[in-house]
């Protein structure tokens, strides 16, 4: 029995079997990858929901723009695929290579209450563009869930 136990301790303590989801990290964590897989209802779940109207708006302006009307998520894989767009929206030809990607880092998390700063560095690249960058990352913690409610 005391064996068993020893086996089962070991193999937790070197597992990440359960991840928490419920920490200020893990939706920085979310928007990089739903950013990366140009997933824009996943980032506005990342976002306060007090701005998420904005973020809205913004898209609806956009995608009324691009005829037919189609979901920025399939313009952008439609891109990544290399399928141009030119016949969809004027001047625009995206190849896989000139897509946004982003890899972002939490080097340091301050959480006080419901509220939570996290120093975040990291790189936006597209084509041959690329910038590294660090900002204060503000999140706020509404019903068990994290939110990006701006940075500094």
């Amino acid at each position: 029995m005391t064996a068993t136990i020893a086996v089962w301790f070991i193999f937790f303590q070197n597992t990440d079997i359960v991840e928490d989801t419920n920490t200020p990290e893990y939706t920085i964590k979310n928007f990089e990858n739903f950013f990366n897989n140009y997933d824009m209802d996943g980032i506005l779940e990342c976002i306060h929901p007090t701005y998420r109207k904005t973020f809205d708006v913004a898209r609806e302006w956009i995608e009324m723009l691009l005829k037919p009307k189609w979901d920025i998520s399939f313009i952008m894989n439609l891109a990544k695929m290399g399928i141009p767009l030119l016949p969809y929206v004027p001047d625009l030809n995206i190849s896989s290579d000139d897509l946004p990607s982003l890899s972002l880092n939490v080097t340091d998390s301050e959480v006080d209450g419901d509220t939570a700063e996290c120093i975040v560095s990291g790189t936006l690249t597209a084509g041959t563009f690329s910038k590294d960058f660090e900002y204060v990352v503000v999140l706020e913690k509404i019903d068990d869930m994290w939110y990006i409610v701006k940075t500094k």
